[in-house]
């Protein structure tokens, strides 16, 4: 959810720059209040664009808490309230990272794209293209090439499969693209690392 609106930690660090300015500017309760709602509201949408998921009756949860609060109990209950839903949303993001994984490992001999993984995810491509980057520090597309380079490797080190099957068994289906492919990753031919792999 956050990354549509920036990290957790943004999202926080904004939320206290609010807080200190509700003390410098000397908003009345009910205008503080009315803030804390309308920021928890916008975070709320946020995360339901993405997950399409939220608990019923959050919103109206925090209504309820803020309704009779002051200053500094509106602010605290807002944070409170984004910390939890921050912690909940991390969950969820790295159980969905999780799951393109498996889904990659599990059909590599396929013709998968971000747009596949994100479908099969329930989630748009865009939005999970920044969340694989964010959580594992790597684009998809590389991390598919080098799942399929690294299963490819496994193959030419331990049977003796041709090259062209071993190619199409992790998902090219042009032996010189997947030579090529193989080279760039490796600095060898597939023939050149199964040699050099087998005599060691």
């Amino acid at each position: 959810m956050i990354s549509n609106i920036g990290t957790p930690d943004y999202v926080l660090k904004a939320f206290n720059t609010f807080t200190k300015a509700t003390e410098s500017y000397n908003l009345s309760p009910s205008a503080v209040r009315r803030c804390c709602f309308e920021i928890a509201s916008t975070l709320i949408f946020s995360y339901m664009e993405v997950s399409c998921e939220v608990e019923e009756g959050k919103l109206d949860a925090l209504s309820k808490s803020l309704s009779s609060a002051g200053k500094e109990e509106a602010c605290e209950i807002t944070r409170m309230f984004i910390e939890q839903l921050i912690e909940n949303d991390e969950e969820d993001v790295h159980y969905t990272i999780s799951n393109a994984r498996h889904y990659i490992d599990e059909h590599l001999a396929e013709d998968i794209s971000v747009s596949s993984i994100a479908e099969s995810l329930y989630i748009t491509p865009n939005y999970f293209s920044r969340l694989f980057k964010r959580i594992t520090g790597e684009g998809c597309n590389e991390y598919i090439v080098r799942k399929r380079i690294e299963k490819a490797k496994s193959l030419l080190e331990t049977t003796s499969i041709k090259t062209g099957k071993i190619a199409m068994m992790v998902g090219y289906r042009d032996t010189n693209y997947f030579s090529l492919a193989f080279k760039k990753h490796t600095g060898k031919s597939p023939t050149k690392y199964r040699e050099e792999m087998q005599n060691t």
